[in-house]
């Protein structure tokens, strides 16, 4: 797994915290991603497109999974 895709991970985790309630969880996650994200820019230079592959490779499979799932289960 990459650094981008474990920040990635670590915004899905805290927004899931976050639904549940768990705010300062959902702040440590947050802070985690932030903290790869920056580490990513200030060592190659590219934390902008670290944080675009981590929600490709993450986030958006996720919400394409779901849309997926609820077309599927829709009634019409």
């Amino acid at each position: 797994m990459t650094p981008s895709e474990i920040a990635g991970r670590l915004m899905m985790l805290a927004s899931q915290m976050e639904h549940e309630k768990r705010d300062s969880a959902a702040q440590a996650c947050s802070e985690a991603a932030a903290l790869i994200l920056i580490y990513l820019d200030n060592t190659t230079g590219n934390g902008g497109q670290a944080y675009d592959r981590s929600v490709n490779a993450t986030v958006t499979p996720l919400f394409d999974s779901l849309r997926k799932h609820d077309t599927n289960n829709r009634l019409d």
